[in-house]
């Protein structure tokens, strides 16, 4: 993981039309690579909690054909930059925060491949503390 983390931080200045001055705010710590849900919308993200129920490709099916796109949510692996928290979710005793990203790249099993940057929303558990 440590590689691709290098390898999205040498790729980031190449895809993101910014400032000199916007780039250098940009650091290794802000580029996480996980395998997270990816969906196009934050109302998706907040449809796949409701259906979620401890099977999470039968909650994306269920979003997918509500949003009539076979790809509107999906499972990846990818370079990302989480942005501020947009809203939090609970299901099954869980909870979750909604949060916009921003896409540099996609896992593969040739490693690492950049893509055009590219918002998407996701949801990260919160490790609640029973008190």
């Amino acid at each position: 993981m440590k590689a691709a983390m290098r390898a999205a931080m040498i790729a980031l200045p190449l895809f993101l039309p910014l400032s000199q001055t916007a780039q250098a705010q940009v650091s290794e710590e802000d580029i996480e690579v996980g395998t997270n849900l990816v969906c196009d919308t934050e109302s998706q993200v907040e449809m796949f909690v409701t259906h979620y129920d401890g099977d999470a490709q039968t909650a994306i099916n269920e979003v997918n054909q509500e949003a009539a796109n076979p790809t509107a949510c999906v499972v990846a692996t990818t370079a990302y930059m989480r942005g501020p928290d947009l809203a939090t979710a609970r299901s099954k005793g869980l909870t979750y925060r909604i949060a916009k990203i921003v896409v540099f790249g996609v896992v593969t099993e040739s490693g690492l491949e950049a893509t055009k940057p590219a918002v998407y929303y996701s949801l990260f558990k919160v490790d609640e503390i029973e008190v």
